[in-house]
């Protein structure tokens, strides 16, 4: 007689028998909930830790069939490219010979002309130049503090020594030192003192600016003589003149000058601040703009 008592309820982690009551604890129980990673089969009850996965890793690919992911699945291998068959280097096109192309070649013929400077006309300007375009003179104003002429057919200090300041000894009524001294002692000889003339013959006077000083208004009057103006300008061309023939009479120098102006078609003007009779200003283009050229002009007829 069996005498096994059958339970009403089994304990955890055994299983009763419907047949025998009896509780099985070698026979897994089925859970009603699988832990996350498991999968309940529906034939035994039990959780299978085999589960499929949703998503498998990277690097595995999902069995359709068992739901498993699967690390040796294989990755899809792109198409091989088309190998060509070997066989010659295409040849490379070949130039036929021959003989190399000619360059081009330059026609004899002169050199090209290189920009020539105006050498001659540097030489004939200085800073008393002015160029003369109407009848293609060269104008040269000239006064007792003229620059020196550089590079120039006339010498260095002739526009100095045309002036009657120089030291160019002349003649009339006697020796005299400059025609500047002869020319003041001449107002002296249309004054109410007539005899004082003699002090610009006998060195008196020694400059020829003293003579100027001296022939002037302020002069006659510190003398105390009074100048005849009508006489005076009735004689003072003659007496220039005069003086002016006498130095070049007397001085080579002077006569050379003159010779290379008309060989080099040269006019003179002599420049004067204030007096327009014997001295004149002058144009761009070397014609008189105001003055007479008294002083000038002589020296240009002898030109």
């Amino acid at each position: 007689m069996d005498n096994t008592v059958p339970l009403k309820r089994c304990p955890k982690g055994s299983r009763k028998n419907k047949k025998t009551g009896i509780c099985e604890s070698q026979s897994p129980a089925p859970v009603k909930r699988c832990p996350k990673g498991s999968k309940k089969n529906k034939k035994t009850g039990l959780c299978e830790s085999q589960a499929p996965v949703k998503r498998c890793p990277k690097g595995s690919q999902k069995n359709k069939k068992t739901g498993l992911c699967e690390s040796h699945a294989q990755v899809p291998v792109s198409p091989a490219s088309p190998v060509t068959p070997p066989g010659p280097p295409p040849a490379s096109p070949v130039t036929p010979p021959g003989p190399p192309p000619a360059s081009p070649v330059t026609p004899p013929g002169p050199p090209p002309a290189s920009p020539i400077s105006p050498i001659t006309e540097k030489k004939l300007k200085s800073p008393e130049t002015k160029n003369a375009n109407t009848n293609n003179k060269m104008v040269l104003q000239f006064h007792s503090k003229s620059a020196l002429l550089k590079n120039h057919v006339l010498p260095p200090d002739a526009l100095r020594r045309l002036s009657n300041f120089s030291e160019d000894s002349v003649e009339f009524d006697g020796n005299v030192s400059s025609v500047e001294h002869a020319f003041q002692a001449q107002k002296y000889m249309c004054s109410n003192k007539p005899e004082l003339a003699q002090m610009f013959y006998n060195g008196k006077i020694e400059s020829a600016v003293d003579a100027k000083l001296a022939g002037g208004k302020g002069g006659m009057k510190k003398h105390g003589a009074t100048m005849d103006v009508a006489c005076w300008d009735k004689t003072k061309d003659g007496v220039m003149n005069a003086l002016i023939k006498s130095k070049i009479h007397r001085n080579e120098y002077i006569r050379s000058i003159l010779k290379i102006a008309s060989d080099n078609n040269i006019k003179f003007v002599h420049f004067s601040r204030s007096d327009m009779y014997w001295g004149a200003h002058v144009n761009a283009d070397g014609s008189i703009k105001a003055g007479l050229n008294k002083l000038g002009e002589i020296y240009n007829e002898y030109i």
